[in-house]
């Protein structure tokens, strides 16, 4: 049986499906599925949701983790996301490139803000006290 999940960096499960993945994934019984599916622990959760137990995964485009391109993001969607992240794209073990999303007119700089989560705060809530007036 197939299924389809990238990544389990940033997903949501209702209680109710967390209550069937219980006999899966509790304890001990996750390192022991991961094993016997062959499978790293994110993609784990995936392959029971979606082979096990037969629910289709919903693919959400506006929940970004540390593996999305975040400096691709258009920065006008923004106030849309459900979530960001940040991180460093390295090759061979050495950082390339700040993976952090772009905001335009930000209100700190990048070395006072390096992960962008006090800029994307202030451009989602302006008015608080300690955002600057850009």
């Amino acid at each position: 049986s197939s299924y389809h999940f990238g990544t389990g960096a940033a997903y949501c499960i209702s209680s109710s499906l967390m209550k069937e993945l219980e006999p899966y994934l509790r304890g001990p019984k996750f390192l022991e599925t991961c094993v016997h599916l062959g499978l790293p622990d994110d993609m784990t959760v995936g392959a029971v949701i979606g082979a096990v137990l037969g629910y289709d995964l919903t693919d959400v485009h506006n929940i970004n983790t540390h593996l999305n391109g975040l400096m691709n993001l258009d920065p006008h969607s923004l106030k849309d996301q459900i979530s960001i992240s940040y991180g460093q794209i390295t090759i061979i073990g050495q950082p390339v490139i700040k993976n952090i999303v772009d905001i335009p007119d930000a209100h700190f700089s990048v070395d006072e803000d390096p992960t962008r989560f006090l800029s994307y705060h202030c451009l989602l809530y302006p008015k608080t006290s300690w955002c600057r007036v850009v």
